[in-house]
């Protein structure tokens, strides 16, 4: 009898084998050394979030993510605040812009959301379904541009209404350099000196990801990661050699001299953004 109760004893409380799969490694790293070294940046964020978009806005680095939703990182503080209220739960975010109180996101979906307290309330419009990824938003003054899967387009009123400009190919990203509009295409790159209304190639063929303006030159970074670089946006040059320590003055600086990021992770490099609270790195979420 006692010895059949003590066994019913240890059945009741051995201890079951673990089976929670581990934890998602985390997606976000941030460097405050100018990529020496990179250290995970993911408090606040739910397992698996990935970077869709980065930008820096009045003392807050803003964050969209893939289905995850909209971030924001205070001025001083360590840990990501979401501001998700008036957005669909799975939204997955491509771009963002910002000027003054206002923050727009471009979705995967094509949809364009705007808020007016610092992300704590979304809006939408019927008329800005754009159709395609929204992939780059960029404010030109007062005129709201966007560069989708379909082109781009030119908004007049904050992203209420959307009118197309040019012709339906691939827009993966928009900057202004030295007083013109340039925007990176899966053909190259266009220039506009007429507030975007009309375009014109001042590169060509390759496909073009990213547009890094600095004071004295615009670099482009292409699919293939190469890199290019033009004092004008007409005439585009390529690096001869590549010295990674050499130059780290600006990220696009240390692009151009060969860094490659290296962080703790087994995942591909998805996107590098610099900030004044350092470098922040996005790396492919796994499946």
């Amino acid at each position: 009898m006692y010895i059949f109760s003590f066994l019913l004893c240890l059945t009741a409380f051995a201890v079951a084998p673990d089976t929670t799969p581990p934890a998602d490694p985390p997606n976000i790293y941030r460097s405050t050394d100018q990529g020496e070294s990179w250290v995970p940046f993911a408090e606040g964020l739910p397992e698996g979030a990935g970077a869709g978009a980065m930008l820096e806005h009045n003392g807050m680095v803003l964050l969209g993510t893939d289905i995850h939703g909209f971030f924001v990182l205070p001025a001083g503080a360590q840990r990501w605040e979401a501001r998700n209220q008036g957005l669909p739960k799975r939204i997955d975010i491509n771009s963002i812009a910002a000027k003054g109180d206002l923050i727009v996101i471009g979705t995967y979906h094509g949809r364009v959301f705007t808020s007016r307290d610092q992300g704590l309330h979304w809006n939408s419009f019927v008329f800005n379904f754009m159709g395609g990824s929204v992939r780059a938003l960029h404010f030109h003054g007062d005129i709201l541009i966007a560069g989708t899967d379909n082109g781009i387009y030119r908004s007049f009123d904050y992203g209420t209404t959307w009118y197309q400009t040019g012709d339906l190919v691939q827009v993966n990203s928009i900057t202004e350099f030295n007083g013109r509009l340039f925007a990176a295409r899966r053909d190259g790159i266009l220039a506009s000196d007429d507030d975007g209304k009309s375009w014109a190639f001042v590169y060509s063929p390759w496909t073009i990801s990213k547009l890094l303006p600095t004071t004295e030159r615009l670099y482009a970074l292409g699919i293939d990661g190469s890199i290019m670089r033009s004092k004008t946006g007409q005439v585009w040059e390529k690096p001869i050699i590549a010295l990674p320590g050499m130059n780290r003055k600006n990220l696009p600086a240390a692009l151009w001299g060969g860094f490659k990021p290296a962080p703790d992770s087994k995942m591909p490099v998805r996107s590098i953004t610099e900030t004044s609270v350092g470098w922040f790195l996005g790396v492919a979420a796994g499946c």
